[in-house]
């Protein structure tokens, strides 16, 4: 299989999950009972005849799906199309979705009887996810719990990507990846807040099997922020896909970044939104010397200054 060839079945798709909110007064709204569709039986996004774009209640969230794309900029226009016909929907509906990203506190989750009134916000975590940076990568971490989120709730802008894996290179290996390649040069765009802590740690993933016998991963790390930002969606979009193919057309390069890239340090700078610690990790790629290795931008036109780390 040529280069070419294994770029042409990167695919690319999301689902991503929305906070909508009362037209009115801009209180939050639990989608319970106000969207319908379920994670086993979406149901279409109005106005859009296309197959594979689809919307569903997922906890306190509207949660969306586009179809797949081998190209990055149709996914893009893909996820702008889903939005815009869910702004149609729940604008006839005294609704509107909620352009802050990451976290959300519902005040209606601490009124008495709230449980009752909307059980699919207290359950969280509807299947596990796993970590790249475990000593078991394969071996799903345990369920986050209630209890420290209070009233606050989540919305992510999860990443599907599926590819040829004749070399068989395990997830977390393009997860890592993902981290130091697409995320750290971006996230100063995503203050998640309370969602950092819980569903936006470095290395999030989970291993996926797709309808067409394809598989590839889940990248959980992203909140949905990149959904209110053209540029962050696109640079992550492109940079995703340009990663992949990297490594399957690449993987001597790539094996190099993999063994001298010092881990921990990625991982405390995502998990702890150290900007300095970021820059100085990602600045030790230009010192390898890869002429294939998709390096993109830092997001910030100056470097953080040292003076700035705590």
């Amino acid at each position: 299989m040529t280069s070419k060839d294994k770029e042409q079945e990167i695919l690319i798709s999301t689902d991503s999950e929305l906070f909508i909110v009362n037209t009115a007064d801009g209180t939050p709204l639990p989608a319970c009972g106000l969207i319908g569709g379920t994670k086993k039986s979406p149901i279409p996004i109005p106005g859009i005849r296309a197959e594979g774009f689809l919307m569903q209640e997922d906890n306190v969230t509207l949660e969306f799906n586009v179809p797949p794309y081998n190209d990055a900029q149709l996914f893009v226009d893909a996820v702008g199309l889903a939005m815009q016909k869910l702004d149609a929907y729940l604008s006839k509906r005294a609704m509107a979705i909620h352009r802050v990203g990451g976290s959300l506190e519902y005040p209606c989750l601490k009124l008495p009887g709230a449980e009752s009134m909307y059980p699919d916000a207290f359950r969280i975590g509807c299947s596990p996810d796993y970590c790249a940076y475990s000593l078991t990568p394969d071996v799903p971490r345990e369920n986050p719990s209630l209890g420290p989120t209070g009233a606050y709730r989540f919305a992510g802008a999860h990443f599907h990507v599926s590819y040829p894996n004749e070399q068989e290179i395990p997830p977390f290996v393009f997860i890592r990846l993902m981290d130091l390649l697409v995320n750290i040069p971006l996230f100063a765009m995503d203050n998640q807040g309370l969602r950092r802590q819980i569903y936006g740690k470095a290395g999030l993933f989970r291993p996926t099997k797709y309808p067409d016998g394809s598989s590839g991963f889940e990248y959980r790390s992203f909140s949905n922020s990149l959904l209110f930002n053209w540029n962050y969606l696109e640079r992550a979009a492109y940079s995703t896909m340009r990663m992949v193919s990297w490594v399957l057309n690449s993987s001597e390069e790539a094996a190099k970044v993999f063994t001298s890239i010092p881990w921990d340090q990625v991982q405390t700078a995502l998990d702890t939104e150290d900007l300095t610690l970021a820059y100085d990790v990602y600045s030790m790629l230009s010192a390898m010397k890869l002429p294939n290795c998709p390096r993109q931008g830092w997001y910030n036109p100056a470097p953080p200054k040292k003076a700035q780390r705590i």
